[in-house]
């Protein structure tokens, strides 16, 4: 599923102040994008501070991989492990498989 996920941020403002989800009408869920992004906002931190901790991005892996370019380097190999603080979580009823959480029939499939 092809999914669009926009968030805005003011300035001195933690919280986003836009969430607009766009599935272009591909949606696996019997709920409409504004519902989906309310859903992701009651769902998840968006706060910059909560981003950049789940998605580990002051790991130095982007200095390791970044530094001097890439023309003429060795490649390194750089694994990243992401686990799912939902991996527990089953369909909630709404049709919302968490990561983690393949669907019957379609591996590694994830739907919001």
């Amino acid at each position: 599923m092809r999914c669009f996920l926009q968030l805005a941020y003011a300035i001195g403002e933690a919280q986003p102040v836009s969430v607009y989800v766009n599935t272009y009408g591909r949606s696996h869920v019997n709920m409409t994008d504004g519902e989906i992004a309310n859903k992701i906002k009651s769902m998840f931190n968006l706060t910059p501070k909560a981003i950049e901790r789940n998605l580990k991005l002051r790991q130095p892996m982007y200095v390791e991989t970044a530094a001097y370019g890439h023309m003429g380097r060795e490649n390194k190999v750089v694994k990243k492990t992401f686990t799912s603080r939902y991996h527990e979580t089953k369909d909630d009823g709404c049709g919302i498989v968490y990561l983690g959480k393949a669907r019957p029939g379609r591996p590694n499939q994830e739907r919001i």
